[in-house]
């Protein structure tokens, strides 16, 4: 069978379900170790062999809705390569509008600033900005063991100039990544919101879990039956973690600092309501399909 004819194959496999061929071309690119482009200039090229079996061992777990990334271990974020796999929420492009919000804040501050990310995850967000703000002091934490493995496995990709000396442990008992030359020095603790974090920060950012029970018995099974229920649902119709968090932004923000955080139409109004009870200014930001999508809480209310 040629490489053309295994793409056509692959609708029967995936029952022709939206998206099916982006989801098969990015799985025989990860089979065969090519760009998609290069699918088309080899579409009469025979796959056969090892090759072969593995696209069809790959078209077999997604047709049970394994996600994509799952499969091939790796989402890109911001433009750079993430491990992902079991346990572990998959990054996804809407959220890069958080790195987005602290970067347009950050732009023309001083040199230094101290970032809290709370539920890191695949540290997709505090690996980022560590790259793109390498004075910073980068503090992230996930109450998922887990998670903070999948987290410390990027650490080690993306940050360390040298894997043999590629991060510490530190007195606390947390994973040290010293600065270099191109990233911020971060911290990975384990532990729920602040917990073993000391002091105030410039900036905190976060994209807690925000579905509602039901919310998720309505989500594709990809995400329903697949990612963590950990880092996807909230007590509190979505706002637990939350009402956690910026409870005690008051005493972890610093003065003229910036909070921001992931949302959904769902929990924007009860964002909102827990902000301005703290004494911040909240703002809305949308998605390109119109949804509420980021809050933005800046300078307290006098």
């Amino acid at each position: 069978m040629t490489i053309g004819g295994a793409l056509q194959e692959a609708r029967d496999r995936l029952q022709a379900r939206e998206g099916w061929r982006l989801d098969a071309e990015v799985l025989l690119c990860h089979v065969l170790g090519c760009r998609r482009i290069d699918l088309v200039t080899r579409s009469e090229e025979e796959l056969d062999g090892e090759p072969s079996m593995r696209f069809a061992a790959a078209l077999a777990r997604r047709a049970a809705h394994e996600p994509v990334a799952y499969i091939t271990g790796e989402r890109e974020f911001y433009g750079r390569p993430f491990l992902v796999g079991p346990g572990v929420l998959i990054p996804r492009p809407e959220t890069e509008a958080l790195v987005d919000a602290v970067l347009s804040w950050a732009a023309g501050r001083a040199e230094g600033l101290r970032v809290l990310d709370i539920g890191t995850g695949s540290g997709a967000i505090a690996l980022t900005l560590a790259l793109e703000m390498p004075t910073a002091d980068i503090w992230a934490s996930d109450c998922s063991p887990n998670a903070l493995d999948w987290a410390k496995r990027n650490a080690c990709r993306l940050l360390a100039e040298t894997f043999s000396s590629a991060h510490k442990i530190d007195s606390e008992g947390q994973t040290f990544f010293p600065r270099t030359g191109r990233s911020a020095q971060v911290h990975l603790v384990s532990g729920s919101c602040y917990a073993g974090i000391e002091g105030r920060f410039d900036v905190l950012v976060s994209n807690p879990p925000y579905l509602t029970d039901e919310e998720v018995r309505e989500a594709m099974p990809d995400v329903r039956d697949w990612e963590p229920e950990s880092a996807l649902v909230a007590r509190d119709a979505g706002l637990a973690v939350y009402r956690e968090i910026i409870e005690a932004l008051p005493e972890r923000l610093a003065p003229g600092g910036l909070a921001t955080f992931e949302i959904s139409d769902t929990v924007a109004g009860g964002v909102q309501d827990e902000a301005r009870r703290a004494g911040f200014v909240c703002e809305m930001e949308d998605d390109l399909a119109g949804h509420k999508r980021v809050a933005v809480l800046r300078t307290p209310l006098e």
